[in-house]
């Protein structure tokens, strides 16, 4: 008997197993990859601990998405966050992990983070943790003891005595008190002063002649053959031939000193950049002196001169590291002032006025200050410094420039002259707390 079934129920049983042993490796291998990745995501940190802060670790995947930041600021290491290195307003996830920080570090719900001010004086604010960057408002106060000396006086006289060649002041000291306030890190408000500056130079000659540098003018009405001669000679405070105790004095002073008031912007502890008002006052006043006790005879020569200005000024501070705790500074002012000059000029002999004049003359005048030095930083809060500075005042009226040529008759009276220039140089030691 032929049972012809058997072969084909043979065949289509293998075809079931091979098929359902296909599926079942297939569902294995599934079910492997599906573990393997479970496992590997398990064994995957999540965060990483340095020097007790907590950082997020990024898988090599998401890379492309962290550095999605439209243009803004990328921050890689603890120097950029010091000096960024793309100027934005956003600082990096990665500075403060969620545990610690109620949303990322540049999320409204950490204080705002990023720049504040932008630019490079821009400073970073955030209230969240030492994790993200944070601004303690301060103030400061800059305590300097300035000694200058007013160039330019350097053998003046206006007697033709050689004797009376005067001397370059001596180096005077004055104090400079700066105080100041930065409530948001950025940007502040600062109030300096300096002064008062007194230079003092003189001369006394005894027995010396009483001639000066001045001409004085005798207009004679009858002279003849021509009446209203006028007869030039040199004028003397005395006459000559000079007596034994014939004395001359001459003096040479000058007073300094101004008051500022600043709005600041600061870049960390680099930079300092500042534009506000300033008032300096500038008085001086010459006198040269002569008498001759024997003769009855005596005569002076008076100047003096005031000089108010008020206006706008700009300036900086920029510090550079030089090594451990020492940093270089440049400082620098210039400002552009109203001018309000005031003149007295008497030129007299014998109790006889020659020439006399009092006078008042508006204009613009100009300061510049320049100086440099070192700063050691002793502690966080407190460092001293010191250096040399360069003052220019220019447009100003001085003793020296009202004081006239040629006295007596019919000579008419010149203005206040306010077109001379001065130049104070020196240096300066101080200390500043920071608190």
């Amino acid at each position: 008997m032929n049972i012809p079934f058997i072969p084909l129920a043979h065949k289509q049983l293998g075809e079931s197993i091979r098929c359902t042993g296909f599926g079942m490796a297939a569902g294995i291998a599934s079910l492997a990859w599906s573990l393997s990745g479970s496992v590997a995501n398990a064994q995957q940190p999540r965060t990483m601990q340095h020097e007790g802060r907590s950082f997020a670790v990024v898988p090599a995947a998401e890379m492309s998405s962290v550095f999605e930041t439209s243009g803004e600021e990328i921050i890689v290491s603890e120097f950029d966050q010091n000096f960024p290195l793309i100027h934005g307003s956003q600082i990096a996830a990665g500075s403060c992990s969620g545990s610690q920080c109620p949303g990322n570090c540049g999320s409204p719900t950490c204080g705002g983070g990023g720049l504040h001010g932008g630019g490079f004086f821009g400073h970073r604010q955030n209230s969240c943790n030492d994790g993200c960057a944070t601004c303690n408002p301060f103030c400061y106060g800059r305590v300097e003891a300035v000694y200058m000396q007013r160039d330019g006086l350097d053998n003046f006289t206006r007697s033709r005595s050689p004797a009376m060649l005067l001397d370059e002041p001596n180096f005077e000291a004055a104090p400079r008190i700066t105080i100041g306030t930065a409530p948001d890190c950025v940007t502040g408000y600062e109030a300096s002063f300096v002064g008062p500056l007194n230079f003092d130079t003189n001369r006394t000659a005894v027995g010396r002649s009483g001639q000066t540098l001045l001409t004085q003018r005798t207009v004679i009405p009858a002279a003849p053959p021509v009446p209203g001669l006028q007869v030039d000679e040199v004028f003397s405070l005395y006459g000559d031939p000079v007596n034994p105790d014939a004395t001359l004095f001459q003096r040479y002073r000058t007073e300094f000193w101004s008051v500022e008031a600043s709005r600041t912007s600061l870049a960390w502890d680099i930079a300092k950049l500042l534009i506000g008002v300033r008032y300096i006052r500038l008085d001086e006043q010459y006198d040269l002196i002569g008498a001759d006790p024997t003769a009855g005879q005596s005569g002076a020569i008076y100047s003096k001169t005031t000089n108010d200005l008020i206006g706008m000024q700009i300036g900086g501070d920029i510090f550079t590291p030089v090594c451990r705790s020492t940093s270089a500074y440049f400082r620098g002012r210039g400002g552009l002032y109203y001018n309000n000059a005031g003149s007295t000029a008497l030129v007299s002999k014998d109790a006889t006025l020659l020439y006399g004049i009092r006078d008042n003359h508006d204009g613009f005048a100009a300061m510049f200050e320049f100086g440099g030095g070192l700063q050691y930083q002793i502690s966080e809060m407190f460092s001293v410094h010191g250096g040399g500075e360069l003052w220019y005042l220019t447009k100003v009226a001085t003793a020296a420039d009202q004081i006239p040529t040629i006295v007596g008759d019919n000579i008419g009276a010149h203005g206040t002259r306010a077109s001379d220039d001065i130049f104070f140089a020196g240096f300066n030691v101080g200390a500043t707390m920071k608190y």
